[in-house]
């Protein structure tokens, strides 16, 4: 029972990939200055780096995202398939939302930029290895940004569009969304069929479209059915 309090641990293998040479050699200067136990490898390209997953089955991947042969997302991708159990964290200078975003949807365990502090590189390797996911605080807020500012346009061009429509013509959208006819309609509201009808090609020409089922379905996706 004691050898095995006794055994020592595996140590960690961390691959780091990235097709300049200095900045493998200074990241791994960084680590090995962290826990010499830790075991470096390096690849300068993201098919090498498919290849030596695949051989070694690192428990960190450290993954430039603009590489030569392969980018980063197509890299991760299928490192994922090749060595399920390794950790992938991207290493970037460009940290836009919607590389952020795409590297999220791989489902990649970590994103910090070049420019990060040897103490965030630390971190999100020590976070990752403990099987939560880590984003610096410099692609957080722009994720944050990102999402506020999405919001805000669908605020507005949710705004704009139902404008778009007078009270009448929003009361018979009601009815037209919910497969109503014209006649229909017109008794509900104490108008002409003719009236109704004119209501409906005026919320078809406003829509853009040409059906009853097109002028739901292009609703729902404007998010302006109404209650």
């Amino acid at each position: 029972m004691m050898d095995n309090y006794m055994k020592p641990l595996k140590p960690v293998k961390i691959l780091i990939v990235d097709d300049h040479a200095l900045i493998r050699k200074g990241i791994m200067a960084i680590l090995k200055n962290y826990d010499s136990s830790w075991e470096m490898l390096e690849a300068e390209d993201g098919v090498k780096a498919i290849l030596k997953a695949q051989e070694v089955n690192p428990d960190i991947i450290l993954l430039d995202y603009h590489m030569p042969k392969l980018d980063g997302a197509k890299a991760a991708t299928i490192i994922k398939k090749a060595s399920p159990e390794s950790k992938i964290i991207i290493v970037s200078m460009d940290m836009n939302p919607e590389m952020i975003i795409e590297m999220i949807h791989t489902g990649v365990a970590g994103i910090i930029s070049k420019e990060s502090s040897d103490d965030e590189l630390i971190l999100a390797i020590d976070t990752v290895k403990n099987g939560k996911r880590h984003l610096s605080e410099h692609a957080s807020e722009i994720i944050t940004q990102d999402i506020l500012a999405k919001q805000k346009r669908i605020r507005k061009y949710r705004h704009t569009k139902s404008k778009l429509l007078t009270d009448r013509e929003s009361e018979i959208l009601k009815y037209l969304l919910n497969g109503i006819s014209c006649p229909t309609i017109a008794k509900a509201l104490f108008i002409s069929s003719r009236t109704a009808s004119n209501h409906k090609a005026s919320i078809f020409r406003k829509f853009k479209v040409h059906s009853t089922s097109d002028l739901i379905r292009v609703a729902i996706k404007m998010k302006i059915v109404p209650p």
